[in-house]
């Protein structure tokens, strides 16, 4: 695993014509030291530029930072927050959460819904639904006029607020109706344990699907184990790629802020490194915003253990610090 503390960016330009230029930029990186970091960012865009002389396609002007940042092979570019454990390195990753990074304890976040389309067509469904009964209701009780319109526009209003209260029942409907996309994944993990048992495995329930923790031994990210059962239990492509490049597993401890209710967006000063005084003052104000309602919300929450495995006492000690961050034991809302 390679998740560098300090970083520095150059750039050079290059002016061929009066009226024309470009600019290359490269970061650079370090676990040494800032001047290091600098130095590795200078030869980085002499090479960049060098190569772009030289007539090479497809030399890129910039580096962005993508979902997954890590996915293209490059280090993880985010500030280190913590180092609980010495395999364990919490970072904030380019919309302001917390991850904990972890080069040997298998971590697998299973995105099973798309909260967004779901809940929204649930919405207008339920919606529609509503009106449409309290229709049907008004004139089935010969109701006319005003009175039934006005019937109707409260089955439209009163019909949303049903469905969200549904939704909070959430884990009772999973109980209630088998079959559900995390019922499936969770048979998928008993399927795989009972053909494995020295798998032990704890899943929790994430607000997009299911999280999985695997106790009884640590992995290699590039190994063929890991590499299968990520692959057995239809984990995201980009995540699998990011764990193959990075050495690397990883799992959000801190809340998303916009299910948090925090309406700013994390982009004081750009991604990672900031060097601007003002704006390293304008990420620390954001920063100390959302950390007053992240401690509201419940980034995972632990739903059970699966597989009769033994406890290794590496993982074990990761997964106090997964649980505490995320309040994984509590019962306050997921985000």
């Amino acid at each position: 695993m390679d998740i560098p503390r300090y970083w520095a960016e150059a750039s050079l330009r290059h002016k061929p014509e009066p009226r024309k230029q470009c600019t290359f930029q490269r970061f650079g990186w370090s676990s040494v030291s800032q001047d290091e970091a600098r130095q590795h960012a200078q030869s980085r865009v002499e090479e960049a530029l060098r190569r772009f002389l030289e007539g090479e396609h497809g030399v890129a002007r910039r580096e962005h930072t993508v979902p997954y940042n890590g996915a293209e092979g490059l280090p993880i570019r985010e500030e280190t927050v913590d180092e609980p454990l010495p395999n364990a390195v919490i970072t904030r990753n380019s919309y302001g959460a917390l991850c904990l990074n972890t080069p040997n304890v298998l971590f697998a976040d299973i995105d099973l819904y798309a909260p967004g389309s779901t809940v929204g067509c649930l919405g207008c469904l339920g919606t529609i639904a509503g009106g449409a009964a309290a229709y049907w209701a008004a004139h089935s009780y010969g109701l006319r006029g005003f009175v039934l319109v006005l019937t109707t526009l409260g089955g439209f209003v009163l019909a949303p607020f049903v469905v969200a209260a549904a939704l909070r029942t959430g884990a009772l409907l999973k109980r209630l109706f088998r079959g559900t996309p995390a019922h499936a994944a969770v048979r998928r993990l008993e399927q795989w344990c009972d053909q494995n048992p020295q798998w032990q495995v704890r899943v929790y329930e994430t607000p997009a699907g299911l999280r999985l923790l695997a106790m009884h031994q640590l992995f290699d990210p590039r190994g063929e184990e890991a590499v299968e059962f990520l692959k057995h239990m239809a984990c995201d492509p980009m995540f699998l790629k990011m764990c193959t490049l990075q050495a690397c597993f990883r799992a959000r401890v801190s809340p998303k802020p916009w299910r948090a209710g925090v309406a700013s967006h994390f982009n004081a000063g750009g991604t990672w490194p900031v060097t601007d005084p003002d704006k390293l003052e304008l990420r620390r104000k954001w920063i100390e915003e959302y950390e007053k309602v992240a401690g509201g919300f419940a980034s995972c929450r632990f739903l059970e253990r699966i597989g009769r495995g033994r406890t290794h006492t590496e993982a074990e000690a990761v997964r106090a610090v997964h649980d505490r961050m995320c309040q994984a034991d509590s019962s306050k809302p997921l985000a």
